[in-house]
């Protein structure tokens, strides 16, 4: 898939509002189509045990955030 040219197929945008208008459309069809597959909301915080804002922190600093987490489900 990374050779292929779908890329080049992607619309060129016009304006920031134009690409957030459609990001949150891909988000909403994305979320209906997880719903109907496997009856989950991705975009529900309590689905998830650990949830990781990675705003601002290097690779490292999540991977040992990541690891602390892992550790104590060992526990």
């Amino acid at each position: 898939i990374f050779l292929d040219d779908r890329w080049k197929q992607e619309k060129k945008y016009t304006s920031l509002q134009e690409v957030v208008i459609t990001n949150k459309d891909r988000m909403k069809q994305l979320k209906q189509r997880l719903l109907k597959l496997y009856d989950v909301d991705f975009t529900d915080k309590s689905n998830y045990t650990k949830v990781i804002d990675t705003t601002g922190k290097t690779f490292d600093q999540n991977l040992e955030i990541l690891e602390n987490f892992i550790k104590t489900l060992k526990k």
